[in-house]
Order: C-alpha cells, then structure tokens, then sequence
C-alpha cells in the first residue's frame, strides 16, 4: 500500500504515473490556462495540474484530507446539472419499480 510519505517522496513524473495507474477519478477544475484533476489515491488525495494545449504536467500536489479541497472544489459543484442528470435515471427507476410492483412477489421455498 502506498502511504502519503512514500508518494511524496516520489518524484513527479512517478507520483503522475502512480496516480493515473491506480487513483479514482474524482473531478476536474478549469483555470484560464491549467486543467486540475483531482484523483483519490489509496488514503490520501492528489491533484495533477497540466497545460490545457501542450497536456505538460506543471504540478502534482497530495493532501492527506479533503478539507483543504473543500472550497476550492465546492465551488465547482452545481446542484442543478447534478438534479439534471439525475433526473433521466430517477424516471426509469420509477419506471421499472412500477412495473416490478404490478406482479405478484413469488413464494420462496426457504
């Protein structure tokens, strides 16, 4: 398992490789000339700042909890496109509890 420590003593292009191998995809973040992604790795967060044109990594940065990412990422966050794309999925949920509601539920032997 790779700890916080050990990650950071990695060198970048080694905490990049380690993070897009086996981090969680969390979120993106634009800036006017940097695109931010931000990864979960093992227990710990990271982020990896890149060039939007030349796709150059500027910066790996790790935090240990998510509270000094809370603002910045928060701000992010629209609860109207989340309700948005919701809302397909939620139909065709209530759409098939409907339909599973309209047969009988079959005895079980056990």
């Amino acid at each position: 398992m790779m700890t916080l420590t050990r990650f950071e003593s990695l060198l970048s292009d080694q905490q990049a490789a380690y993070t897009w191998q086996h981090g969680e995809y969390l979120m993106s973040r634009l800036t006017d000339d940097f695109v931010i992604n931000l990864y979960n790795v093992e227990d710990f967060y990271v982020e990896v700042t890149s060039d939007t044109g030349l796709h150059y990594i500027h910066r790996v940065a790790s935090f240990k909890t998510a509270t000094a990412l809370d603002t910045v990422y928060l701000d992010t966050i629209s609860l109207h496109d989340l309700v948005t794309d919701l809302l397909p999925v939620m139909q065709d949920v209530r759409e098939k509890a409907a339909y599973n509601r309209s047969y009988p539920v079959q005895d079980r032997p056990w």
